[in-house]
């Protein structure tokens, strides 16, 4: 049964094809299966991650966060996007607020929507404007410097190669003939060069997802991943040759989500996505990490959050269910980007959750208190960034 349903991924990476515009970019097939059981016995995290150390955001009119949606360590800076105020807060590495871009209007010089942003290494923000289609380069000041067209979408990177890599999403993919093609790759120069990963034309402006952070792209060790929307694959983009590759592929045993195919049927979508949201069957998988020769990710099941530890050298796929730390701090594993390799995982503790957990601690934690003093006892304060490692 097991191999049949693994001939069918087989058959499912073949749908996802190579459709492009330029032949410099394909795709590879050559993934890796990780298998997931359910009904395996449950490990605890506590014997894979350990607590290292927190950053407390500063809490002042100016600087608080209602969600954030993208977290980046750049040098000793902290940049936060948070897309519901439609701006892009920054901090110093001890969480002390330093500034914040907010230009939303409708200026040429000003943004509808900052749906996503990336540094340069000269020290330039770029700030993704999915609704109408257009970065906007900013210096680390604020000040504006310039306006790029692109496409409409929902996140984006630079590549290694000085490419750039654009996610569109599932509600402003582009047509194809029979297909819509959810990723693009524009030149250094911003022009178009390939439209690639194909998918299901019925599940166009469908999504489902677990947290407010944006987890479709996660970059280690020079490597970029994609995690489409409502699908098991993870791609990598490999730089020579230039090509996409699908390099694991999430298998849940007897509760498989199969709506990866693009020839499934939109009632059979619809079916699917019904489940998902019943807990029925697992949802997408979420915050990709890739650290040494462990990979894992988060995805929800049965109204419950799980992480999934896999070790590539023994081929071994471990459940554990995020709950609290051995501290009683909410365990909430976050994708986010950084410019240096320093192995760290983060959760994102909210002002709220950390709230419940210091009136769940009754046994005085040293963390909880010392936590707790750091931003005077607020019980609405922005988010605590709390660090772990593996073990």
């Amino acid at each position: 049964m097991i191999m049949k349903k693994a001939l069918i991924i087989s058959l499912v990476f073949l749908l996802y094809g190579c459709i492009n515009k330029n032949k410099d970019i394909t795709i590879i097939h050559n993934s890796c299966l990780i298998q997931i059981n359910l009904n395996s016995k449950k490990e605890k995290y506590e014997n894979y991650f350990q607590y290292d150390s927190y950053i407390a955001l500063e809490t002042t009119d100016t600087s608080l966060i209602q969600q954030i949606d993208r977290l980046e360590f750049f040098n000793d800076t902290i940049f936060i996007l948070d897309s519901r105020q439609a701006s892009l807060f920054i901090f110093d590495r001890m969480g002390q607020f330093i500034s914040k871009i907010n230009n939303r209007g409708p200026s040429p010089r000003e943004y509808i929507s900052a749906n996503d942003f990336f540094i340069s290494e000269s020290n330039r923000i770029y700030i993704y404007d999915g609704m109408q289609g257009a970065l906007l380069l900013y210096d680390f000041q604020g000040s504006y410097i310039d306006k790029i067209k692109v496409e409409k979408g929902y996140t984006f990177t630079k590549l290694p190669d000085n490419n750039w890599l654009f996610y569109l999403g599932n509600g402003l993919a582009k047509a194809g003939e029979n297909m819509f093609n959810n990723v693009l790759i524009y030149n250094e120069n911003f022009e178009l060069i390939s439209e690639i990963l194909p998918f299901n034309k019925y599940m166009q402006g469908l999504r489902h997802t677990s947290g407010s952070v944006k987890s479709a792209i996660s970059i280690y060790n020079d490597t970029t991943y994609i995690l489409p929307l409502l699908s098991n694959i993870i791609f990598s983009y490999c730089i020579e040759p230039s090509r996409m590759q699908s390099v694991y592929t999430i298998f849940f045993i007897d509760k498989q989500n199969e709506i990866v195919d693009i020839k499934m049927s939109p009632h059979e979508i619809e079916n699917n996505i019904k489940k998902i949201n019943e807990g029925i069957i697992p949802s997408r998988i979420n915050n990709f990490y890739k650290i040494r020769n462990m990979v894992f990710f988060s995805f929800s099941y049965e109204k419950t959050r799980w992480l999934c530890l896999y070790k590539e050298l023994e081929q071994k796929s471990i459940l554990c269910e995020a709950t609290f730390d051995e501290n009683g701090l909410f365990f909430y594993p976050t994708n986010y980007f950084s410019n240096k390799k320093d192995e760290k995982i983060v959760s994102i503790l909210d002002g709220d959750k950390f709230y419940i957990c210091k009136n769940l601690d009754n046994k005085n934690n040293p963390i909880i208190q010392d936590i707790n003093n750091s931003i005077n006892g607020v019980e609405d304060a922005n988010p605590i960034l709390v660090f772990y490692t593996l073990k």
